[in-house]
């Protein structure tokens, strides 16, 4: 079953200088709303990024801006340690999901726990 739908790195990363890349993220956020669907993008490496897809209602990003590639201990860690004081904090209107939560199930699909 789907429960998310990813957004390539590729478009946040020419949202500066693509307008497709811009019109593509959009339509992917609204898709995933109407079918029920997470969005999740990768390859956050800025503010001015970060910011763009929470105008999108993006749920979810993962990139440089949040968090180097971790650990399963380091990203366990990050998620009881929270995000607050991070640059890229959101306000409780604008939530979005560390990418430490994605890591934390990957690191549980690696040492043999089912994700549902």
């Amino acid at each position: 079953m789907i429960y998310t739908i990813k957004i390539d790195r590729a478009f946040p990363d020419a949202l500066e200088r693509s307008p497709q890349s811009e019109a593509l993220i959009r339509l992917l956020a609204a898709h995933g709303r109407d079918l029920g669907l997470r969005t999740l993008a990768e390859g956050v490496e800025t503010v001015a990024r970060l910011d763009h897809l929470r105008a999108e209602h993006v749920d979810a990003v993962q990139g440089f801006l949040l968090s180097r590639p971790l650990t399963g201990d380091a990203g366990a860690a990050l998620i009881v340690r929270g995000s607050a004081g991070h640059p890229a904090e959101l306000s409780r209107q604008q939530r979005v999901r560390p990418p430490a939560l994605g890591l934390a199930r990957a690191s549980a699909r690696s040492q043999g726990a089912r994700e549902d």
